[in-house]
């Protein structure tokens, strides 16, 4: 498992929860899953709890917990054209809509891929 190591840096004692939701930018999500993990987060080699204080100076490690997903599908391969750290642009059929999804700091999409594309493009 993967380890990230910070060090507190704030002029007065806060509790962990808030220093890493809003000074590091952990989400919700992955603090409750840290939460789950064992020794999921440690203060200066201990256990803490997430709503626990942090000093200036303190050392904090977080145990990045097993990345959970789906596998990809290759019977439902779309080839990309282009791809840039910023955008991709697939090589799609018309059939395959794309759809708004609500994303941070922009839009992000999808494509939907309906039954009669999905047998295309598995060689049906």
């Amino acid at each position: 498992m993967e380890q990230l190591k910070l060090v507190i840096q704030t002029p007065e004692p806060v509790r962990l929860c808030e220093y890493l939701r809003r000074r590091i930018g952990v989400s919700a999500r992955l603090l409750a899953r840290l939460k789950r993990t064992p020794a999921g987060i440690l203060c200066n080699g201990v256990p803490v709890r997430a709503v626990d204080p942090v000093r200036a100076g303190d050392v904090v490690v977080l145990t990045m917990p097993e990345q959970e997903g789906l596998e990809p599908n290759p019977a439902l391969y779309v080839p990309s054209v282009l791809e840039t750290a910023y955008y991709i642009v697939y090589d799609k059929l018309r059939a395959c809509r794309c759809i708004p999804l609500p994303g941070i700091g922009g839009i992000r999409w999808a494509i939907t891929l309906p039954p009669v594309c999905r047998g295309i493009l598995s060689g049906r």
